[in-house]
């Protein structure tokens, strides 16, 4: 059986970095890795905001300041874990 190759190059698009969207600075820690905090919504037909999705990245001194003054309750567990 003879085997045909064809050799093919694609363009793959990976994220390097991720601004807050509230200070403006970087979320990529020094390790290399990325801190950041993402706050999504999506609107439904009853909503004055129609099919939107809402989305805005923060940086972790942006998060805690945005949450302390927010008043809201935060659900807190452990990675890996139900």
């Amino acid at each position: 059986m003879a085997k045909q190759l064809e050799e093919k190059r694609e363009t793959v698009s990976v994220l390097i970095n991720i601004s807050c969207d509230r200070c403006g600075k970087d979320c990529k820690c020094p390790l290399g890795n990325m801190e950041v905090a993402t706050i999504r919504a999506h609107w439904g037909y009853s909503s004055g905001k129609d099919t939107e999705i809402h989305e805005a990245h923060l940086c972790e001194a942006c998060y805690d300041e945005t949450i302390g003054t927010m008043n809201i309750k935060v659900s807190v567990r452990e990675e890996g874990m139900p």
